[in-house]
């Protein structure tokens, strides 16, 4: 690369640095007046956001877990009533 390329790929670099960095000011300027959803994900105090997650965790694993278990009784209650003949 020649001299004129690095000046000219560093302009752009620049450029585009002064471009994001605009982007983050109004980011900013709008975060002050837009609220967030009140979320205790969202709380700055770690325990409270610790909480949160493990909430939404248990909450996931009942719903994956209690269709596994229906099917699994189901099956056993059948096989049990079949197995009696």
């Amino acid at each position: 690369m020649t001299n004129d390329d690095l000046i000219k790929q560093l302009e752009r670099a620049e450029s585009k640095i002064d471009q994001l960095q605009r982007r983050i000011d109004q980011l900013e300027r709008l975060s002050g007046t837009a609220s967030l959803p009140k979320t205790m994900l969202l709380d700055e105090n770690f325990v409270k956001r610790a909480f949160a997650v493990y909430g939404h965790v248990f909450v996931a694993g009942i719903l994956i877990a209690v269709p596994f278990y229906c099917f699994i009784f189901l099956m056993s209650s059948l096989l049990g009533a079949f197995s009696g003949f």
